[in-house]
Protein backbone atom coordinates (compact mmCIF):
# COMPACT_ATOMS: atom_id res chain seq x y z
CA UNK A 1 0.00 0.00 0.00
CA UNK A 2 2.83 2.45 0.84
CA UNK A 3 4.59 1.85 -1.56
CA UNK A 4 1.70 2.04 -4.25
CA UNK A 5 1.53 5.68 -2.66
CA UNK A 6 4.67 6.40 -2.92
CA UNK A 7 5.12 5.05 -6.83
CA UNK A 8 1.84 7.78 -7.61
CA UNK A 9 2.92 10.43 -6.03
CA UNK A 10 6.41 9.83 -7.69
CA UNK A 11 4.42 9.86 -11.07
CA UNK A 12 2.63 12.83 -10.61
CA UNK A 13 5.30 14.19 -9.48
CA UNK A 14 7.33 13.81 -12.86
CA UNK A 15 4.05 14.75 -14.99
CA UNK A 16 3.96 18.47 -13.43
CA UNK A 17 7.48 19.00 -13.62
CA UNK A 18 7.22 18.45 -17.47
CA UNK A 19 4.84 20.89 -17.49
CA UNK A 20 5.85 23.47 -14.95
CA UNK A 21 8.91 23.08 -17.68
CA UNK A 22 6.89 23.96 -20.26
CA UNK A 23 5.26 27.09 -19.03
CA UNK A 24 6.75 29.71 -20.18
CA UNK A 25 5.79 31.78 -16.25
CA UNK A 26 8.19 29.13 -14.80
CA UNK A 27 11.40 30.66 -16.65
CA UNK A 28 9.65 34.47 -16.20
CA UNK A 29 9.39 34.31 -12.79
CA UNK A 30 12.56 32.41 -11.99
CA UNK A 31 14.77 35.09 -14.16
CA UNK A 32 13.12 37.50 -12.03
CA UNK A 33 13.98 36.24 -8.88
CA UNK A 34 17.46 35.69 -9.98
CA UNK A 35 17.70 39.59 -11.60
CA UNK A 36 15.93 41.28 -8.21
CA UNK A 37 18.66 38.67 -5.56
CA UNK A 38 21.28 40.42 -8.36
CA UNK A 39 20.04 43.88 -8.28
CA UNK A 40 19.81 43.85 -4.62
CA UNK A 41 22.72 42.10 -3.43
CA UNK A 42 25.99 43.22 -5.37
CA UNK A 43 23.95 46.04 -6.53
CA UNK A 44 22.17 48.14 -3.90
CA UNK A 45 23.99 46.63 -0.65
CA UNK A 46 27.30 45.79 -2.08
CA UNK A 47 27.69 49.87 -3.04
CA UNK A 48 26.57 50.84 0.43
CA UNK A 49 28.17 49.13 1.99
CA UNK A 50 31.12 49.84 0.17
CA UNK A 51 30.04 53.91 0.37
CA UNK A 52 28.90 54.05 4.22
CA UNK A 53 31.48 50.99 6.00
CA UNK A 54 27.67 49.26 7.19
CA UNK A 55 28.31 45.54 8.10
CA UNK A 56 29.30 43.63 4.92
CA UNK A 57 26.55 42.18 2.93
CA UNK A 58 27.03 38.53 3.22
CA UNK A 59 25.27 39.05 6.51
CA UNK A 60 22.47 40.20 5.20
CA UNK A 61 21.06 36.73 3.67
CA UNK A 62 18.16 36.57 5.83
CA UNK A 63 16.88 39.65 4.22
CA UNK A 64 17.77 39.11 0.58
CA UNK A 65 16.65 35.44 0.70
CA UNK A 66 13.08 36.83 2.15
CA UNK A 67 12.94 39.48 -0.77
CA UNK A 68 13.84 36.82 -3.17
CA UNK A 69 11.13 34.46 -2.19
CA UNK A 70 8.41 36.70 -2.15
CA UNK A 71 9.51 36.97 -5.74
CA UNK A 72 9.12 33.08 -6.18
CA UNK A 73 6.47 33.15 -3.79
CA UNK A 74 4.34 35.17 -6.18
CA UNK A 75 5.18 33.03 -9.14
CA UNK A 76 4.25 29.66 -7.10
CA UNK A 77 0.67 31.36 -6.68
CA UNK A 78 0.87 32.00 -10.36
CA UNK A 79 1.87 27.89 -10.81
CA UNK A 80 -0.73 26.68 -8.84
CA UNK A 81 -3.80 28.77 -9.09
CA UNK A 82 -5.42 27.10 -12.02
CA UNK A 83 -3.92 23.67 -11.86
CA UNK A 84 -7.57 21.87 -12.70
CA UNK A 85 -8.46 24.29 -15.10
CA UNK A 86 -5.03 23.66 -17.43
CA UNK A 87 -6.67 19.77 -16.86
CA UNK A 88 -9.80 21.00 -18.56
CA UNK A 89 -8.12 22.92 -21.38
CA UNK A 90 -5.57 19.86 -21.99
CA UNK A 91 -9.10 17.72 -21.95
CA UNK A 92 -7.22 15.41 -19.52
CA UNK A 93 -10.01 15.37 -16.72
CA UNK A 94 -11.35 12.80 -17.89
CA UNK A 95 -8.50 10.93 -18.13
CA UNK A 96 -6.98 12.02 -14.49
CA UNK A 97 -10.68 11.62 -13.09
CA UNK A 98 -10.58 7.77 -13.88
CA UNK A 99 -7.11 7.13 -12.40
CA UNK A 100 -7.07 4.54 -9.31
CA UNK A 101 -5.02 7.32 -7.70
CA UNK A 102 -6.52 9.03 -4.57
CA UNK A 103 -7.14 12.93 -4.58
CA UNK A 104 -4.54 13.37 -1.41
CA UNK A 105 -2.01 11.52 -3.71
CA UNK A 106 -2.81 13.81 -7.03
CA UNK A 107 -2.33 16.91 -4.65
CA UNK A 108 0.64 15.91 -2.44
CA UNK A 109 2.65 15.04 -6.06
CA UNK A 110 1.52 18.16 -7.41
CA UNK A 111 2.26 20.27 -4.21
CA UNK A 112 6.13 18.68 -3.53
CA UNK A 113 6.43 19.38 -7.60
CA UNK A 114 5.78 22.95 -7.67
CA UNK A 115 7.72 23.12 -4.72
CA UNK A 116 10.55 21.57 -5.90
CA UNK A 117 10.53 23.88 -9.42
CA UNK A 118 10.12 27.10 -7.62
CA UNK A 119 13.14 25.86 -5.04
CA UNK A 120 15.42 25.37 -8.15
CA UNK A 121 14.74 28.93 -8.92
CA UNK A 122 15.57 29.78 -5.64
CA UNK A 123 18.96 27.57 -5.80
CA UNK A 124 19.84 29.30 -9.44
CA UNK A 125 20.00 32.41 -8.31
CA UNK A 126 22.26 31.64 -5.44
CA UNK A 127 23.88 29.92 -7.80
CA UNK A 128 23.79 33.39 -10.00
CA UNK A 129 24.76 35.15 -6.26
CA UNK A 130 27.70 33.33 -5.65
CA UNK A 131 29.20 33.31 -9.11
CA UNK A 132 29.50 36.35 -9.13
CA UNK A 133 30.74 37.39 -5.80
CA UNK A 134 33.74 34.45 -6.28
CA UNK A 135 34.39 35.97 -9.77
CA UNK A 136 34.82 39.33 -8.45
CA UNK A 137 37.22 38.26 -5.03
CA UNK A 138 39.33 36.12 -7.73
CA UNK A 139 39.52 38.67 -11.16
CA UNK A 140 41.31 41.97 -10.20
CA UNK A 141 39.55 44.12 -12.82
CA UNK A 142 37.64 47.44 -12.16
CA UNK A 143 34.71 46.72 -13.47
CA UNK A 144 34.26 43.40 -11.01
CA UNK A 145 34.89 46.18 -7.96
CA UNK A 146 31.38 47.62 -7.95
CA UNK A 147 29.99 43.51 -6.86
CA UNK A 148 29.61 42.40 -3.22
CA UNK A 149 31.39 39.55 -1.83
CA UNK A 150 30.34 36.11 -1.65
CA UNK A 151 27.74 35.61 0.97
CA UNK A 152 28.13 32.95 4.07
CA UNK A 153 28.00 29.46 3.23
CA UNK A 154 25.77 28.89 6.52
CA UNK A 155 23.10 31.30 6.00
CA UNK A 156 22.90 30.25 2.42
CA UNK A 157 22.32 26.83 3.57
CA UNK A 158 19.51 27.80 6.38
CA UNK A 159 17.95 29.86 4.02
CA UNK A 160 17.89 27.00 1.10
CA UNK A 161 17.77 23.73 2.67
CA UNK A 162 16.18 24.77 6.12
CA UNK A 163 13.49 27.66 5.06
CA UNK A 164 12.64 27.41 1.49
CA UNK A 165 11.34 24.34 1.39
CA UNK A 166 8.39 24.47 4.55
CA UNK A 167 7.57 28.17 3.05
CA UNK A 168 6.86 26.84 -0.19
CA UNK A 169 5.08 23.89 0.71
CA UNK A 170 2.81 25.91 3.37
CA UNK A 171 1.85 28.62 0.46
CA UNK A 172 1.38 26.06 -2.20
CA UNK A 173 -0.85 24.22 -0.30
CA UNK A 174 -2.64 27.36 0.71
CA UNK A 175 -3.07 28.56 -2.66
CA UNK A 176 -4.38 24.60 -4.43
CA UNK A 177 -6.76 24.82 -1.39
CA UNK A 178 -7.99 27.94 -2.09
CA UNK A 179 -8.22 26.89 -5.93
CA UNK A 180 -10.83 24.30 -4.73
CA UNK A 181 -12.88 26.49 -2.71
CA UNK A 182 -13.04 29.26 -5.28
CA UNK A 183 -13.34 27.38 -8.54
CA UNK A 184 -12.47 30.62 -10.58
CA UNK A 185 -8.81 31.17 -11.38
CA UNK A 186 -9.13 35.39 -11.31
CA UNK A 187 -10.30 35.19 -7.81
CA UNK A 188 -7.80 32.14 -6.48
CA UNK A 189 -5.03 34.52 -8.02
CA UNK A 190 -6.27 37.55 -6.60
CA UNK A 191 -6.71 36.19 -2.98
CA UNK A 192 -3.27 34.17 -3.46
CA UNK A 193 -1.47 37.59 -4.02
CA UNK A 194 -3.32 39.45 -1.54
CA UNK A 195 -2.26 37.22 1.15
CA UNK A 196 1.22 36.77 0.10
CA UNK A 197 1.24 40.55 0.17
CA UNK A 198 -0.51 40.68 3.78
CA UNK A 199 1.93 37.91 4.90
CA UNK A 200 5.19 40.01 3.68
CA UNK A 201 3.48 43.43 5.52
CA UNK A 202 2.98 41.48 8.66
CA UNK A 203 6.87 40.22 8.63
CA UNK A 204 7.91 44.05 8.50
CA UNK A 205 5.79 45.14 11.12
CA UNK A 206 6.07 42.73 13.38
CA UNK A 207 7.93 43.62 16.55
CA UNK A 208 11.77 41.86 16.25
CA UNK A 209 10.98 39.26 18.72
CA UNK A 210 7.93 37.89 17.31
CA UNK A 211 9.78 37.20 13.86
CA UNK A 212 10.78 33.47 14.61
CA UNK A 213 6.60 32.76 14.57
CA UNK A 214 5.73 34.81 11.08
CA UNK A 215 8.53 35.47 8.98
CA UNK A 216 10.12 31.28 8.31
CA UNK A 217 13.29 32.40 7.56
CA UNK A 218 15.86 32.14 10.54
CA UNK A 219 17.60 35.14 11.94
CA UNK A 220 16.03 37.67 9.92
CA UNK A 221 16.05 40.60 11.60
CA UNK A 222 19.33 39.98 13.51
CA UNK A 223 23.15 41.21 12.72
CA UNK A 224 25.68 38.08 11.22
CA UNK A 225 29.15 37.39 12.71
CA UNK A 226 32.22 35.62 10.94
CA UNK A 227 33.14 34.66 14.71
CA UNK A 228 29.89 33.18 16.04
CA UNK A 229 27.70 31.80 13.28
CA UNK A 230 24.03 31.55 13.89
CA UNK A 231 22.03 27.93 13.53
CA UNK A 232 18.59 27.59 13.89
CA UNK A 233 17.47 27.68 17.01
CA UNK A 234 14.31 25.34 18.91
CA UNK A 235 11.68 28.25 17.77
CA UNK A 236 12.82 28.14 13.90
CA UNK A 237 12.38 24.27 14.26
CA UNK A 238 8.91 24.39 15.98
CA UNK A 239 7.92 26.57 13.37
CA UNK A 240 8.99 24.72 10.46
CA UNK A 241 7.68 21.95 12.00
CA UNK A 242 4.40 23.81 11.83
CA UNK A 243 4.21 25.03 8.55
CA UNK A 244 4.93 21.35 6.81
CA UNK A 245 1.66 20.36 9.56
CA UNK A 246 -0.39 23.03 7.71
CA UNK A 247 0.83 21.50 4.27
CA UNK A 248 -0.55 18.56 5.25
CA UNK A 249 -3.62 19.41 6.42
CA UNK A 250 -3.96 21.43 3.28
CA UNK A 251 -3.16 19.04 1.28
CA UNK A 252 -6.18 16.88 2.88
CA UNK A 253 -8.57 19.76 2.86
CA UNK A 254 -8.25 20.20 -1.04
CA UNK A 255 -8.87 16.87 -1.50
CA UNK A 256 -11.82 16.95 0.36
CA UNK A 257 -13.04 20.16 -1.52
CA UNK A 258 -11.83 18.59 -5.01
CA UNK A 259 -14.96 17.73 -7.81
CA UNK A 260 -12.95 14.65 -9.06
CA UNK A 261 -14.19 11.60 -7.33
CA UNK A 262 -11.72 10.22 -4.55
CA UNK A 263 -10.87 6.27 -2.92
CA UNK A 264 -11.91 8.45 0.54
CA UNK A 265 -15.03 9.37 2.26
CA UNK A 266 -14.73 13.66 2.04
CA UNK A 267 -16.15 14.05 5.84
CA UNK A 268 -12.78 11.89 6.69
CA UNK A 269 -10.46 13.77 4.39
CA UNK A 270 -12.02 17.20 6.04
CA UNK A 271 -11.87 16.09 9.44
CA UNK A 272 -8.27 14.46 8.78
CA UNK A 273 -7.15 17.98 7.30
CA UNK A 274 -8.94 19.98 9.80
CA UNK A 275 -6.77 18.06 12.82
CA UNK A 276 -3.58 18.57 11.07
CA UNK A 277 -4.39 22.42 10.85
CA UNK A 278 -5.43 23.07 14.70
CA UNK A 279 -2.06 21.46 15.61
CA UNK A 280 -0.05 23.37 12.95
CA UNK A 281 -2.08 26.47 14.28
CA UNK A 282 -0.92 24.73 17.40
CA UNK A 283 2.31 25.01 16.54
CA UNK A 284 2.84 28.29 15.82
CA UNK A 285 0.78 29.34 18.70
CA UNK A 286 3.21 27.65 20.90
CA UNK A 287 6.25 29.60 19.17
CA UNK A 288 4.90 33.20 19.86
CA UNK A 289 3.92 32.25 23.51
CA UNK A 290 7.69 30.87 23.43
CA UNK A 291 9.04 34.11 22.39
CA UNK A 292 6.73 36.41 25.01
CA UNK A 293 7.84 34.68 27.29
CA UNK A 294 11.74 35.19 26.72
CA UNK A 295 10.70 38.68 26.05
CA UNK A 296 9.03 39.07 29.53
CA UNK A 297 12.12 37.35 31.08
CA UNK A 298 14.32 39.92 29.58
CA UNK A 299 12.05 42.64 30.56
CA UNK A 300 12.23 41.60 34.34
CA UNK A 301 15.75 41.43 33.89
CA UNK A 302 15.38 45.13 32.92
CA UNK A 303 13.01 46.16 35.54
CA UNK A 304 15.55 44.35 38.12
CA UNK A 305 18.84 46.16 36.90
CA UNK A 306 16.55 49.68 36.36
CA UNK A 307 15.65 49.06 40.22
CA UNK A 308 19.59 49.38 41.48
CA UNK A 309 20.36 52.04 39.41
CA UNK A 310 19.98 55.20 42.08
CA UNK A 311 21.66 52.35 44.63
CA UNK A 312 25.45 53.67 46.03
CA UNK A 313 27.73 52.42 44.03
CA UNK A 314 31.17 51.26 44.70
CA UNK A 315 34.42 51.67 42.19
CA UNK A 316 35.40 48.84 41.44
CA UNK A 317 39.67 48.84 41.27
CA UNK A 318 40.53 45.18 40.77
CA UNK A 319 39.36 41.89 40.31
CA UNK A 320 41.20 38.27 41.17
CA UNK A 321 40.00 35.24 41.34
CA UNK A 322 39.00 31.73 39.13
CA UNK A 323 35.99 31.45 36.93
CA UNK A 324 34.85 28.03 35.76
CA UNK A 325 32.46 27.88 32.94
CA UNK A 326 30.52 24.58 31.69
CA UNK A 327 28.61 26.06 28.77
CA UNK A 328 25.00 25.49 29.38
CA UNK A 329 25.02 24.33 32.50
CA UNK A 330 27.13 26.25 35.59
CA UNK A 331 29.29 29.42 35.78
CA UNK A 332 31.43 29.33 38.85
CA UNK A 333 32.97 32.28 39.96
CA UNK A 334 35.87 32.71 43.03
CA UNK A 335 37.05 35.91 42.91
CA UNK A 336 38.36 39.01 45.59
CA UNK A 337 36.75 42.55 44.59
CA UNK A 338 38.97 45.38 45.40
CA UNK A 339 36.38 48.40 45.59
CA UNK A 340 36.51 52.10 46.92
CA UNK A 341 33.64 53.92 47.62
CA UNK A 342 32.43 57.85 48.60
CA UNK A 343 30.98 56.43 51.64
CA UNK A 344 31.14 53.27 53.79
CA UNK A 345 29.17 50.47 52.63
CA UNK A 346 26.84 48.26 54.55
CA UNK A 347 26.90 45.90 51.55
CA UNK A 348 27.37 45.78 48.07
CA UNK A 349 25.11 44.40 45.38
CA UNK A 350 26.58 42.43 42.54
CA UNK A 351 23.88 41.59 39.20
CA UNK A 352 25.11 39.05 36.57
CA UNK A 353 23.39 38.71 33.13
CA UNK A 354 21.42 35.41 32.89
CA UNK A 355 23.85 32.68 31.14
CA UNK A 356 21.97 29.98 31.99
CA UNK A 357 18.09 29.89 32.38
CA UNK A 358 16.96 31.43 35.60
CA UNK A 359 13.81 31.49 37.84
CA UNK A 360 14.25 34.93 38.98
CA UNK A 361 16.44 37.51 38.00
CA UNK A 362 20.00 36.40 40.05
CA UNK A 363 21.40 38.78 42.26
CA UNK A 364 23.75 38.04 45.46
CA UNK A 365 23.59 40.17 48.06
CA UNK A 366 27.30 40.70 49.81
CA UNK A 367 28.12 42.02 53.61
CA UNK A 368 31.87 43.37 54.44
CA UNK A 369 32.25 40.31 56.71
CA UNK A 370 30.75 37.39 54.95
CA UNK A 371 32.18 36.35 51.85
CA UNK A 372 29.57 33.93 50.52
CA UNK A 373 26.48 34.00 48.86
CA UNK A 374 24.24 31.98 46.43
CA UNK A 375 23.03 32.86 42.75
CA UNK A 376 19.54 31.48 42.43
CA UNK A 377 20.24 30.27 39.15
CA UNK A 378 19.03 26.98 37.88
CA UNK A 379 22.13 24.48 37.77
CA UNK A 380 24.46 27.56 38.91
CA UNK A 381 26.04 29.52 41.36
CA UNK A 382 28.40 32.53 42.06
CA UNK A 383 30.55 33.13 45.19
CA UNK A 384 32.34 36.10 45.54
CA UNK A 385 34.72 37.83 48.41
CA UNK A 386 35.63 41.60 49.18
Amino acid sequence: MRAALVANCLAVFAAEVRTARRLPRTWLFGALAALFGFVAYHGALAQFHAFSGTPAPRFAVPGIGLLVLVVLLAGLVFQAFDSRARDERDRIVGTLDAMPISNAELIGGRLLAMAAVVWLALLAAVVVLQGVGHLGAGVDLPFFLFFGEPAGLLPLATLLLFDAPALLLFWGGLVMLLAALLRYGLPVLAVGLALVGLWVWVVFDTPLYLLPAVSGIAHLGLPGSDILPRLPTSADFAQRLALLVFAGGFVWLTAACSPRPDTMQRSRRAMGGGVLAVLGAAGMGLVCWQATAERAERLRWAEAHEAERDAPRADMRRVVGEVVIDPGRELAIDVDLEVQAQETLAEHASTAEPVTRAASPPQARLSAEKTTCTWNGTGSWMRSRI
